[in-house]
């Protein structure tokens, strides 16, 4: 998923985890891992769209059970992604053991690539992600707002339950479109 970028992508993702684990904890939690959350994001964009973007999903999905096994690697390479840009935070919110926050970024860390994949295998486009992630990521976790902050910059704004009922229903809207689809075609 990462593969294909320059040095300096990684060399600037490097210098963000830096930041996330060397910064004061509220400037990590509340500042820097949204920078380090909107890096990959088009990275996350390119989930479920590879197949029609490549013209490959005849050949992708006449494997033996590829539709599952495909489907959720792609969905942990996502999660891997955010994972590893949001490293330097989470060993920060573990030394310091506040809970609330790690929950928030473990719901963020499994919510993000549900979205990007979810949008991408519905509309075959990277668009539609880049457009409602950005715009999402300016009015909720940019602007602290409660309810859309899914990535819980602050302690006000936690509210991991409603993400994690999120991306179960993303990705099981994901897995029903793509077998909708499989039987269409």
């Amino acid at each position: 998923m990462a593969r294909g970028h320059s040095w300096w992508w990684y060399l600037f993702a490097a210098g963000l985890i830096a930041a996330t684990l060397f910064s004061p904890l509220e400037a990590s939690r509340s500042g820097i891992i949204l920078a380090a959350w909107l890096w990959p994001a088009l990275l996350w964009s390119q989930m479920g769209t590879r197949e029609a973007q490549f013209s490959t999903g005849p050949l992708i999905f006449s494997a033996p059970r590829a539709f599952p096994r495909q489907l959720l690697a792609t969905w942990a390479a996502g999660v891997a992604i955010a994972a590893i840009t949001g490293s330097g935070l989470i060993l920060r919110l573990l030394v310091a053991r506040d809970w609330p926050a790690l929950a928030g970024w473990l719901t963020a860390t499994l919510f993000i690539p549900a979205l990007a994949l979810t949008l991408g295998v519905l509309t075959e486009s990277r668009k539609p992600f880049e457009a409602l992630y950005i715009a999402w990521w300016y009015t909720g976790p940019l602007h602290h707002l409660p309810k859309l902050d899914f990535m819980a910059t602050t302690a006000q704004s936690t509210t991991p339950a409603i993400y994690a009922t999120a991306t179960a229903a993303l990705l099981l809207t994901a897995c029903l479109w793509r077998i909708t689809r499989r039987r269409l075609v």
